[in-house]
């Protein structure tokens, strides 16, 4: 079911009909897009992407935003440090890969990395701002600009494949940590006066 942002698709009860029912098999995926959804009960979990809850009175349905690529989405830290809480960011979810992260220094908690390794487009620590890996590897496949402080506190490798500029900023060494240059382009490093345990190219292609 796909509308438009200009035209959204009503789903609605019938004249006179207090609620409607919404009946989704168990194997079947459901992909919603720019509804609007009033008094509806859900089979089972439904979300609509760009959506709108009237009234509030519905059952099983979420409304999520569409996910733009190459959006920017700033840490807020309103909640804890879990980089993983919608609620500590400003479009209220999570970074995906496609995402311009800017870790901004006037919030209150900064963050730390949580859960598997993590792979960003573009990553942006200001000055005065400070994110720590806390254990998980990272992956920036286009920018990586550290204003801030980067810690690692393990052995995370944290993989560069586009350009990297940490002047002005602070890397501070895990354990047994690496940083990785890799892919197929031409990069740019700038290490701005910083030590680094341990530096390993390994590039398919292009200059560092």
């Amino acid at each position: 079911i796909d509308g438009t942002a200009g035209d959204f698709v009503r789903l609605l009860p019938e004249d006179g009909a207090e609620t409607w029912a919404f009946q989704v098999a168990p194997e079947a995926k459901v992909e919603i897009t720019y509804a609007a959804v009033s008094n509806s009960v859900a089979s089972r979990a439904v979300n609509v992407a760009g959506g709108t809850d009237l009234g509030g009175n519905n059952e099983n349905w979420s409304f999520s935003r569409i996910i733009v690529v190459g959006e920017e989405i700033d840490w807020t830290g309103a909640v804890d440090d879990d980089w993983l809480k919608g609620g500590n960011w400003s479009l209220g979810r999570a970074p995906v890969e496609t995402d311009l992260v800017v870790v901004k220094a006037k919030a209150p908690v900064m963050p730390t990395l949580k859960g598997a390794a993590m792979l960003l487009d573009k990553l942006t620590v200001e000055a005065g701002a400070a994110l720590s890996l806390g254990g998980v590897s990272l992956t920036v496949g286009s920018v990586l600009t550290v204003k801030g402080t980067l810690t690692v506190t393990g052995t995370e490798v944290l993989t560069i494949l586009g350009d990297a500029d940490f002047a002005g900023g602070t890397y501070e060494r895990g354990t047994a940590d690496r940083v990785v240059f890799g892919g197929d382009v031409n990069q740019v490093f700038g290490p701005g006066g910083n030590a680094f345990r341990s530096l390993r190219i390994e590039k398919s292609g292009g200059t560092l």
